[in-house]
C-alpha cells in the first residue's frame, strides 16, 4: 500500500494532542482527546426536504430572479460549486462563522487563512460601517480526520449551540447570518487509498452538513477542497502515487455536495478551491512573490511555535507539510473576493 513518507506523515499526527490557546480573533471550542478506537459509522441515507418552496434545481449562482450574477472571472473560477438559495443574503450579512477543520485552520500560533480572512473582513466592515463585525466559532484540531474525528467537533458545537427541538423550532444561530465552513480531508487523503475516499466524503456530507442542516438549522455552507499536498516537500518522493487521491477527493466533493444541495431546498452550498490557489502558486512562485526554489523546500530556520511575523513572511512551505502564513493570506484574499462577488 502506498503511504505518505514518514517525515510528512508524522508532522501532522505527532502534535494533534497539543492544546491550542485561544485564537485572538475567534471564539474557540475546547480540544477533546482523540478516540483512536472509534470507527466511522455507516453514512446515513440522504435526506430529502419535503418543503420545496425554494427552487430544487439551482445550477450555478443566481439571484432571486434566476439570473446569473456577474462575478469576477478569477473569483468565479475558484468556486467549483455554487448553489444559492434565498437564505444567502451575501457575505456582508454574515455575522457568525462556524469553522470545522484541522491544522489547515489552526496550527499553533501560526497565522492561517482564518486569521487573515477575519482581518480582511472586519477591517473592511470597520472602515465602511456598513455591517456588524464577524465572529468566528472555531472547532479545529491538528491531526483531525473526517473518518475518525468528525463527530468530536460537532459534539462540541452542539454543546455550545444546542440543537433544534424540532422542525418548527428556531435555531440558536441565525440562518441567514451564519456561514458554516468545513475544511477537512487533507489527513484522510494522506492515509487513505483512492478507492476508499468516497465513503469518507459521504461521511462528511451525511454526518456533517446534513446534521448541521437539520439540527442546527444551518442554511449557508462553504466547503474548501484539499490543496495539493502531494507537492509538499515531504511528499515529493511519492507525489505521483499520492496525487490522484487529492484530485479524486475534490471531484467527489463536488458530486456529493451537489446531491446534498439538490435534496436540501433551503441550502446555499459553495465549494472553494484551495487546490487551484496553491497549485497556481507552486506552478509560478515568482508571480506570487516567492522564489522558484520555494516550491519544493520548506522555509529556512528552525520551527518556532511562537508568533513571529518576521519569520512567517518567508517561503511557501512552513515545514515538510504545512503552508506558510503568506500562502494562507493569498487563500484568504481569494476566498473573500469569491464570496463577496455572490
Amino acid at each position: 500500500m502506498t503511504t505518505v513518507p514518514r517525515v510528512a506523515r508524522s508532522i501532522e499526527r505527532a502534535d494533534h494532542r497539543k492544546r491550542v490557546g485561544s485564537h485572538p480573533d475567534v471564539i474557540t471550542g475546547s480540544d477533546d482527546d482523540r478516540d483512536n478506537n472509534r470507527h466511522p459509522a455507516k453514512p446515513k441515507k440522504r435526506r430529502v426536504d419535503s418543503d420545496l418552496n425554494a427552487t430544487e434545481s439551482r445550477p450555478g449562482c443566481a439571484d432571486s430572479n434566476g439570473s446569473a450574477k456577474a462575478r469576477d472571472n478569477v473569483a468565479g473560477s475558484l468556486l467549483k460549486l455554487c448553489v444559492q438559495s434565498q437564505r444567502w443574503q451575501g457575505l456582508d450579512a454574515v455575522t457568525d462563522l462556524v469553522v470545522f477543520g484541522d491544522s489547515t485552520t489552526r496550527f499553533g500560533a501560526h497565522k492561517t487563512w482564518l486569521n487573515h480572512f477575519m482581518q480582511f473582513t472586519n477591517t473592511s466592515r470597520s472602515r465602511s460601517g456598513s455591517s456588524a463585525p464577524m465572529t468566528a466559532h472555531v472547532y479545529a484540531t491538528q491531526g483531525h480526520t473526517i473518518e475518525d474525528d468528525l463527530s468530536s467537533p460537532l459534539d462540541q458545537f452542539f454543546s455550545h449551540f444546542p440543537a433544534k427541538l424540532g422542525p418548527q423550532s428556531s435555531s440558536t444561530l441565525g440562518a441567514e447570518s451564519t456561514l458554516y465552513v468545513i475544511w477537512m480531508g487533507t489527513n484522510d487523503c494522506g492515509r487513505t487509498e483512492e478507492d476508499d475516499l468516497e465513503e469518507i466524503v459521504e461521511k462528511l456530507v451525511g454526518d456533517g452538513l446534513d446534521e448541521l442542516y437539520t439540527k442546527a438549522g444551518g442554511r449557508n455552507f462553504l466547503v474548501i477542497d484539499v490543496p495539493p499536498k502531494d507537492r509538499s516537500p515531504g511528499a515529493l518522493d511519492n507525489s505521483s502515487a499520492l496525487s490522484p487521491r487529492y484530485t479524486t477527493f475534490n471531484d467527489l466533493l463536488i458530486t456529493h455536495l451537489a446531491q446534498f444541495a439538490s435534496s436540501s431546498s433551503h441550502a446555499s452550498v459553495f465549494v472553494f478551491s484551495s487546490y487551484d490557489v496553491v497549485a497556481a502558486i507552486l506552478d509560478d512562485p515568482t508571480v506570487h512573490g516567492f522564489e522558484e526554489e520555494d516550491a519544493e523546500r520548506p522555509r529556512e530556520g528552525e520551527e518556532n511555535e511562537e508568533s513571529d511575523d518576521e519569520r512567517e513572511e518567508d517561503g511557501i512551505w512552513l515545514d515538510e507539510l504545512h503552508l506558510t502564513g503568506p500562502v494562507h493570506k493569498i487563500i484568504a484574499d481569494r476566498l473573500r473576493t469569491a464570496l463577496a462577488s455572490l
